[in-house]
This record gives C-alpha cells, structure tokens and sequence, in this order.
C-alpha cells in the first residue's frame, strides 16, 4: 500500500492515473479503518487542484468514506 502512496504523489502522469485507477478498484474492498484509507484521505485532502487529465479528476473525485 506505501507504494500506492509513493505513485500517487508523482508527477508522471501514467504512474498517477495508474495508481488511482487500483485505488478505486480497492477502496470497496478494504476496512475504512485501515491506516492505507487513512492515508489516502490526507493524500486527496491536501491535493485539490485540477488535473489536465479528466480521467484523474473523475478518479480523485472516488468517496473515501
């Protein structure tokens, strides 16, 4: 899961898009207390700025709840 961390936070926009798209696919299946979901909501708490690429707008949009 660090890994997913790590890939979100760069600037290639493949690596980012790649990781966002296994985050979605994740996030129903995980617990919500887990310390990955966790990071992920400071991670997308912190980051609210637009994409050029509608894809990572529309995944970075995924509820976290």
């Amino acid at each position: 899961f660090d890994y997913i961390i790590k890939m979100l936070k760069k600037e290639n926009h493949n690596l980012r898009l790649t990781a966002l798209e296994v985050v979605y696919d994740l996030i129903p299946q995980i617990d919500k207390k887990f310390r990955f979901i966790n990071n992920l909501r400071k991670l997308f708490a912190s980051n609210i700025s637009t994409s050029v690429l509608p894809a990572e707008n529309y995944l970075n949009i995924f509820p976290i709840n």
